[in-house]
C-alpha cells in the first residue's frame, strides 16, 4: 500500500477484502526492535523483496492506530458494484 496506492495487484485478481494479520502475524502493533525481524519474515513468507520492504515502507508506527495513520490519504481503492 505504501508504494502502490491503488493496491492494483489485489484488485486486478478479484480480491474484495483485505484482513490484516490473517496469516498468524500482523504488522501492527510494532515495537522498534521487531521491525527488522518482520521485514525478513515478510520477505521469506510472502516473497516480498527486502529492498522494497526496507525502502518503500516507513516502519515508524507503534500501534494499529498509528499504522492506519501512516496509510491515511495513501490508498486509492476503487469500489464498484456489479448487479
Amino acid at each position: 500500500m505504501f508504494w502502490d496506492p491503488a493496491i492494483s495487484p489485489s484488485s486486478y485478481h478479484g480480491v474484495t477484502s483485505v484482513f490484516a494479520g490473517n496469516c498468524g502475524f500482523s504488522v501492527a502493533p510494532l515495537v522498534p526492535e521487531a521491525g527488522d525481524y518482520l521485514i525478513r519474515l515478510l520477505a521469506k513468507v510472502k516473497g516480498m523483496p527486502l529492498k522494497s520492504l526496507r525502502e518503500g515502507v516507513p516502519w515508524n508506527w507503534a500501534s494499529f492506530g498509528s499504522y492506519l495513520d501512516c496509510l491515511d490519504n495513501k490508498m486509492a481503492i476503487l469500489l464498484c458494484a456489479v448487479w
